[in-house]
């Protein structure tokens, strides 16, 4: 299912996703007008879901993504998520199935915590407040990671690649 540029109640998320599960894939993108009770209420129907996509919700917060792993019955199947929501600043995700994790153009992000072992593909540019600390940490507690997009991540420094025991 995919919504864009669409201004949505409760009630009517509700009766979409009704009329669509299992839901696999959602992708919330474009300009995604949505109040936080509507999108936690969206997470509660969600069950087995494998992409998230909802980069057209510039507001999700690190609480929306601490619902999404808490309440969305989706914490086990996830494979894709992506946002790129000006509001993430220190995240924790934890999903031991994601595969795939882009979190381009989060310009408040500075400490993202990840569970996820299966990670194999990172995109974080235009993350200008992460440091090189924080991705030297970020390399070594994903274990599966074959490729990272750091483009524009202005506080970055070789140290981080150099040490890294993987070859990103």
């Amino acid at each position: 299912m995919s919504l864009g540029n669409v201004i949505i109640s409760p009630r009517a998320v509700t009766a979409l996703i009704n009329l669509a599960t299992p839901l696999r894939e959602l992708r919330l993108t474009g300009r995604w007008l949505v109040h936080p009770r509507t999108f936690h209420a969206l997470l509660q129907h969600l069950f087995g879901l494998r992409a998230l996509d909802v980069t057209g919700y510039l507001r999700l917060t690190d609480q929306d993504v601490a619902a999404v792993v808490d309440t969305c019955a989706c914490k086990h199947t996830l494979r894709r998520f992506a946002t790129n929501s000006v509001a993430l600043v220190s995240p924790v995700f934890d999903f031991p199935r994601l595969e795939s994790l882009s979190l381009g153009h989060c310009t408040a992000l500075t400490e993202p915590r990840f569970n996820c072992p299966a990670l194999s593909w990172l995109s974080i540019p235009y993350c200008r407040r992460l440091s090189s600390g924080v991705l030297h940490s970020l390399l070594h507690s994903l274990p599966s990671l074959l490729y990272l997009d750091a483009r524009g991540c202005r506080g970055l420094t070789v140290r981080a690649f150099t040490s890294h025991n993987h070859a990103v």
